[in-house]
This record gives structure tokens, sequence and C-alpha cells, in this order.
């Protein structure tokens, strides 16, 4: 009981050595406090300097495993030569890879296989935006069959919004 008494009377204490410091006064109850309220809305718009694509090869076969290796060889190609005409190889990045059956239905029968098809994608990711035509067809004629997703963005959009726009006048 003593220890809280003495926290209430500390308490009291504080709060009154807070008004006295105060520098205006607290109005009376019932008395209208005069605000401002301000708001605003800016945008920054920025060009873009990343360019990302998506670029692949599909392949047929008669089994898995050389929809697989034909596949394979077809996509090393792809990526080297991505890599000549300046894509670093951490801006390359497998976003699909995937074999499946085709498969052929006939005079009522179940489902029977006629071919495997196999298709690798690589995520292109690169900073100089200016290049992009170039590497698209860099892929296209080292033999990539898909192409997808062009877009243009920014490298660092978190860095973007510190920015302001420059004001006129």
């Amino acid at each position: 009981m003593k220890n809280s008494l003495t926290a209430g009377v500390l308490l009291l204490g504080l709060w009154q050595g807070a008004l006295a410091q105060a520098d205006s006064p607290i109005p009376a109850m019932g008395a209208t406090l005069e605000t401002i309220n301000v708001s605003g809305i800016d945008e920054l718009h920025l060009p873009p300097d990343r360019a990302i694509f998506t670029v692949g090869i599909q392949t047929s076969a008669p089994t898995a495993e050389a929809a697989a290796n034909e596949n394979n060889a077809s996509s090393s190609q792809i990526k080297q030569a991505l890599k000549k005409a300046g894509v670093a190889d951490k801006e390359i990045q497998t976003s699909e890879f995937l074999i499946m059956p085709q498969q052929e239905f006939r005079d009522g029968k179940g489902p029977r296989i006629v071919s495997y098809q196999a298709r690798h994608s690589f995520s292109v990711t690169h900073d100089d935006i200016t290049n992009a035509g170039k590497l698209l067809q860099a892929a296209l004629d080292a033999g990539a069959n898909q192409v997808s997703g062009l877009s243009f963005t920014l490298a660092d959009p978190i860095q973007a919004r510190g920015r302001t726009a420059p004001r006129n006048g």
C-alpha cells in the first residue's frame, strides 16, 4: 500500500510539473481550439532503368529423356548467347522447367503417349534497358522459341520513394 501511495504522489507531482512547463495554458472546458489541417499529394515520374523478360525453349521427342537432353542443349545455347550479349549470370534465373507427356486419344481407347514435351524458361533481369531488343534477338538467334513478358521497371523503387519531384517556380 505504501508503494502505490508513493507512486501516486510521484505521478501527481510529474503531472503538475508538466503543466507548469507548458508554453500555453490549458483551455477551459467547452472552449474551442483552433486547428490547421494540412494535406498534400506528390507524384514523381521516373524513367525505368531495368528490363525484365522471359525467354525459353520448348522441344518434343519420343522419350522423356530425349526431350530433356534436347531441351538442355538448346537452353545452354540460349543462356550462352545472353551472356555473350552482356547479361550477367546472376541476371538469368530458371523460371520454369517441365517435361510432360503428349497424349493421343483414339477410337474410344484410353490415352496413349505419343511423345514428350520439355520446356525450360529463363527470367532475365537486366539493368541496361537500351539493350533489351538486342538481348531478345540474341536469345531468338540461339534457338529460343518462346518470348514473353517484356516490361520496364525501376531497379530500386524503395529508393525512388525518397526522392522528391522538382518544383516549378
